[in-house]
């Protein structure tokens, strides 16, 4: 476990476990550290595939995730059907400064995209790093909806929902306010009963962890034959339809 958001840390992170490794599996912060860090272990021949969050260097053996930006997208479209015609102002949280990960980069661009492209009457007004912790979006969304109380919706794009779920409740604005986040956990499971989150989107997990596992793997007992990493689907889970 590190500091993710840090690319120092994550850099410096791969070089020693690299170093000692047959193959690492990592979600990807987008740094040119990060990148020189993979390009050494492609060279050394220790395969690294990305997981979540895909990285702009061709020095891996495959990325393991969703379209991001797919996943966007159809935020926005729940978003804006839910609101139902509504014109205001969107919440938008992401896990760090700048999106430094390109799951939250890709997730940011498709949301906005079909705000644009269906729903002009929606705009996002506000943004806010929650460095994907969940008191971080707990305060700072009881701060926002006390200043603002027209905010029509809540988009997290990364981790820490739970946070921006547990302050509309105790606001008593969980019914008036669209929100829509990531990862079916069973804090969010929870909130999606009760009526508090209005739909999450999931990326499977464990799905990608067996994926990732398979990729190393039959990078080492399969070589060239090898075959490509298997996606994810983009799947919706609202209270009516839990597994």
């Amino acid at each position: 476990m590190i500091e993710g958001f840090n690319a120092d840390v994550l850099a410096e992170s791969i070089h020693r476990l690299g170093a000692t490794s047959d193959g690492l599996a990592i979600v990807a912060l987008e740094h040119p550290l990060v990148r020189e860090a993979v390009t050494a272990c492609f060279h050394d021949g220790v395969p690294v595939v990305t997981l979540v969050a895909n990285l702009t260097t061709q020095n891996t053996v495959g990325y393991v995730g969703l379209d991001n930006r797919a996943a966007g997208r159809t935020a926005g479209y729940l978003m804006g059907r839910l609101l139902a015609g509504r014109e205001g102002k969107i919440a938008l949280f992401e896990g760090g400064l700048n999106l430094s990960y390109r799951d939250h980069q890709e997730r940011d661009i498709g949301f906005r995209d079909v705000l644009r492209e269906l729903f002009p009457g929606l705009t996002v007004g506000f943004k806010h790093p929650t460095l994907d912790d969940h008191e971080e979006a707990y305060r700072f969304t009881k701060t926002l909806l006390e200043q603002h109380p027209e905010i029509l919706g809540i988009y997290n794009v990364g981790g820490g929902i739970r946070g921006n779920a547990r302050a509309l409740q105790e606001l008593g604005r969980a019914k008036e306010i669209v929100c829509i986040g990531h990862e079916l956990t069973r804090f969010t499971r929870e909130f999606l009963v009760d009526g508090t989150l209005d739909a999450v989107i999931d990326q499977a997990p464990g799905f990608q962890a067996r994926e990732a596992a398979r990729v190393l793997l039959e990078f080492h007992t399969k070589g060239a034959s090898a075959s490509r990493p298997r996606r994810p689907h983009v799947e919706i889970f609202l209270r009516e339809n839990l597994p």
